[in-house]
């Protein structure tokens, strides 16, 4: 199930009418989820990830990082986060870790509902769904090419800052 829906997509589109809502529900639920792989999750949801610590920090691969339930070492220890860097994915601890891997289980994720999602993330998705749903019809016009592209460039834009670089 996505986040948005099809009446958030369609006046983007300039579609009326229910005949592609089914095929609007797929380009939503793809772009969603090319949204994701960039940003991060879209809808908030429990994670449970086995990380190894360093000193007394542990990173989460799943970001942002709303809570932590619980953190408990390979021997049954069990930790209490002192904060958060939610950005990063970084939980704190006043302890060192000594007994990992660690087994974390946490909430990450932008929002709970289209409405709660960040205003840069909401147009994104639906500038996904645009550039999706007219490569999907091929070359038609000129015009329609360029705007195309420019959804696509605006796409990259928004997801910018969400975007982690990379260490090698």
């Amino acid at each position: 199930m996505t986040l948005l829906d099809v009446g958030d997509v369609k006046p983007h589109l300039k579609v009326t009418g229910d005949a592609q809502d089914d095929e609007l529900e797929r380009f939503l639920a793809a772009a969603e989820e090319e949204i994701s792989n960039r940003a991060g999750p879209l809808r908030q949801a429990t994670f449970t990830s086995t990380v190894d610590g360093c000193g007394t920090s542990l990173v989460l691969p799943e970001v942002p990082l709303q809570s932590v339930t619980s953190v408990t070492g390979d021997s049954g220890t069990t930790y209490t986060p002192t904060r958060l860097n939610e950005k990063a994915g970084l939980v704190y601890l006043d302890e060192a870790l000594t007994d990992g891997p660690y087994v974390v289980v946490y909430v990450a994720g932008h929002a709970t509902t289209a409405d709660g999602l960040p205003g840069d993330l909401f147009l994104a998705v639906r500038e996904q769904v645009k550039y999706l749903w007219h490569t999907k019809r091929g070359r038609q016009r000129a015009d329609a090419t360029d705007s195309v592209m420019e959804s696509k460039a605006r796409v990259d834009m928004l997801l910018r800052p969400y975007e982690m670089s990379s260490i090698a």
